[in-house]
């Protein structure tokens, strides 16, 4: 391709290697944008509304899981999937979407999924929500797990939408009634934030996350 002529010429989106590196967003005009190539597996294209810096459409994929991760049963809580979220990205009401496939195997024991957020990046993080698969036969289930900055020393789980059919379940509703309390973490403006999901199998059944994708959007 020539980057020199037609309609590629002159015409760079200026790249930041880190979100760190970005200018203030009331620094330039409203529009502004930008590609973090370090913010995400393949960057982000990040847009300035004068105020903050935004991912362009008001959403983004920041990490998706590569290859399945199982673990044995009886195993220990096993870490899947994270995404460090540098310091003063995440602001209040944005969300964070986890989308993804779990199975188990066997028909003795559950397993169960949970999400950890701090500044570790290791089990000894903040438990921010779990849910739990069933103990049937081979089951396995679509889901999409929903956390909301609710300020930046706060989080709060709005529960798992899991898909439904044969080999489908959650073994009961992570949130039973009413809404879920908030969990405090670290400060997000002064902190990265890790967000962690980890795989916990039963004392028989082997569980696995199959696939799985950490998602970004914003309020508004």
């Amino acid at each position: 391709m020539n980057l020199t002529s037609g309609p590629w010429a002159n015409n760079p989106l200026p790249q930041y290697a880190t979100f760190a590196a970005l200018p203030a967003a009331n620094t330039v005009p409203t529009g502004y944008q930008a590609n973090i190539t370090g913010l995400g597996s393949n960057g982000t294209i990040l847009v300035s509304n004068g105020t903050r810096w935004l991912p362009l459409n008001g959403s983004a994929i920041l990490k998706g899981l590569a290859a399945a991760v199982s673990a044995p049963g009886g195993a220990a809580e096993t870490i899947a999937l994270q995404f460090t979220f540098p310091a003063g990205l995440l602001k209040q009401y944005d969300r964070i979407v986890v989308r993804s496939g779990v199975s188990k195997a066997g028909t003795t024991t559950t397993g169960t999924i949970g999400f950890r957020f701090g500044t570790l990046g290791t089990t000894g993080d903040t438990q921010i929500a779990t849910w739990t698969i069933l103990p049937a036969a081979s089951r396995s289930v679509g889901a999409i797990s929903e956390f909301r900055v609710e300020s930046d020393t706060t989080v709060r789980f709005h529960g798992t939408q899991a898909a439904t059919g044969t080999n489908a379940g959650i073994a009961a509703a992570p949130i039973a009634a009413g809404l879920a309390a908030a969990v405090t973490v670290s400060g997000m403006t002064a902190n990265a934030m890790i967000l962690t999901m980890t795989v916990t199998p039963g004392a028989t059944d082997a569980t696995a996350i199959e696939d799985a994708e950490i998602v970004w959007e914003v309020a508004g």
